[in-house]
C-alpha cells in the first residue's frame, strides 16, 4: 500500500503529548491514527519531549526522524519557569534521532549534538543530501544571546553528525528580548547591533519597547544587507577598518580561519560604504 506518512507531536500539558505520533493518508485529505492514536516512539532521553519534526531517507537507504529535544507545554512550566527567554538561553542543544529501514521498526532515540556554549536553544531542523557537496546539509533556527530565530546551515558527512557550523541563511527575529540580528562566523562573530552601532542600536531598541516594531524593518532589512556584503567577500579587514574610522568601535571582530585577507573590489567597497551611509541616514531619522 502506497500511503502518506504525517509524525507529529500532540501540544498537551502531560507527559504522552510531546512524543512522536503517526497518521497514515491516501489521499494527503483524509487521515487515519496510527497505534490507536497512542504515541509511536517515545523520547527518553534529553528534556524527554520532543517537536518539530522532519522524517529524511538517508544515502544509506534508511529513514530517519530528527526533532527538537525540547519540552514546552509539559515541561515550561518546571525546568523553564515559564520564561521564554530562558528557553531561547538554555533550551535544546541536542537533536532527538531514530533510524528505521521500513519505517516501521524504529530504533532507541539517540541524541545529535548541535548546540555549544555560543548558541542557546537550536530547533525545527531540516535535512537534505547535498550531492553537489557530497555533504548532509542541515537548516535549523538557533536562539540565543546573538541569535534570535536566524536560520543557520550545518554540513555532516553523515546523518548523524558531526555537524559543522556553516553560518546564517537567513536572519529574523525582533523583540523585546534579543534585538536583533547578528552574523557569525566559522569560528568567530564579525558583529551584532550592539557591538557596531551603539547609536543605532539604541534608537532602534526604543522604537521596538515602543511598538514600531514595523518601522524599524527596513532598518534591520539594510542592517542585514550591509553585514552580508562584508561577510560574502570576507572582507573584514575591510570592514572592521571602515567601522573604526566611521567611530564604530566593534568588540567582536575575529576573522573565521578559513578566511585569507585579500583584494578588495571598488566596487565592493563602494557597495559598502553605500549601504553604510543609508544606515547611518535611516538611524538618524529614526
Amino acid at each position: 500500500m502506497q500511503a502518506y506518512l504525517f509524525v507529529h507531536f500532540r501540544e498537551k500539558t502531560t507527559p504522552d503529548g510531546e512524543q512522536v505520533y503517526f497518521g497514515l493518508s491516501k489521499d494527503g485529505f483524509h487521515w487515519e491514527a496510527v497505534n490507536e492514536g497512542n504515541p509511536v516512539l517515545w523520547a527518553y532521553h534529553g528534556d524527554k519531549g520532543v517537536r518539530d519534526f522532519t522524517v529524511t531517507r538517508a544515502q544509506n537507504g534508511k529513514f530517519y526522524i530528527l526533532a527538537t529535544d525540547l519540552s514546552l507545554s509539559y515541561g515550561m512550566r518546571n525546568q523553564y519557569h515559564n520564561s521564554w527567554e530562558e528557553i531561547a538561553r538554555n533550551g535544546s542543544k541536542d537533536l532527538a534521532l531514530w533510524e528505521s529501514e521500513d519505517l516501521v521498526n524504529w530504533s532507541e532515540q539517540k541524541m545529535v549534538r548541535i548546540g555549544d556554549e555560543n548558541m542557546g536553544c537550536v530547533w525545527a531542523p531540516d535535512v537534505i543530501y547535498n550531492e553537489k557537496m557530497g555533504k548532509y546539509c542541515m537548516y535549523m533556527s538557533v536562539n540565543g544571546d546573538d541569535w534570535n530565530s536566524v536560520i543557520v546551515m550545518l554540513t555532516a558527512d553523515s546523518i548523524e553528525g558531526p555537524y559543522a557550523y556553516g553560518g546564517p541563511v537567513v536572519y529574523s527575529g525582533f523583540d523585546e528580548m534579543l534585538v536583533p540580528g547578528l552574523l557569525y562566523g566559522a569560528d568567530g562573530c564579525i558583529g551584532t547591533w550592539a557591538n557596531l552601532l551603539p547609536d543605532l542600536y539604541a534608537k532602534v531598541y526604543a522604537r521596538v519597547r515602543a511598538g514600531g516594531t514595523d518601522a524599524v524593518k527596513p532598518v534591520m532589512d539594510e542592517f542585514t544587507a550591509f553585514l552580508a556584503v562584508g561577510w560574502n567577500y570576507g572582507i573584514i579587514d575591510t570592514f572592521e577598518e571602515l567601522m573604526r574610522a566611521r567611530g564604530y568601535a566593534g568588540r567582536c571582530f575575529r576573522r573565521p580561519s578559513a578566511w585569507e585577507p585579500g583584494k578588495v573590489e571598488p566596487a565592493v567597497l563602494a557597495d559598502l560604504l553605500a549601504r553604510l551611509q543609508r544606515l547611518e541616514d535611516m538611524a538618524a531619522a529614526l
